[in-house]
């Protein structure tokens, strides 16, 4: 076997085991709630930035969130919600 075969076989190898361990995982931990978003995904959707969207929460003036010690996620239909009834004109 030479170089490039055994190069092309480690990685058919190293393909089949991120396939198997990726299977193990989603079986393990289950579907993700894609309605629940991070500061992040809400900052991307409504074009405002992190910092901006964290004043919001200090202030109580952005959208509703739910914070469970350190993680806090938006729910999308409530940051829609908010996106609609604050119009920029």
């Amino acid at each position: 076997m030479n170089q490039f075969e055994l190069a092309k076989l480690v990685d058919t190898i190293a393909d089949r085991v991120v396939e198997k361990l990726s299977i193990k995982l989603e079986n393990k931990v289950g579907e993700i709630d894609n309605n629940y978003l991070t500061t992040a995904q809400v900052a991307k959707m409504t074009g405002f930035t992190v910092p901006t969207l964290e004043n919001y929460r200090a202030t109580r003036m952005g959208p509703k969130f739910y914070k469970r010690d350190y993680n806090v996620r938006y729910l999308a239909a409530d940051v829609r919600k908010w996106m609609e009834a604050n119009p920029i004109h």
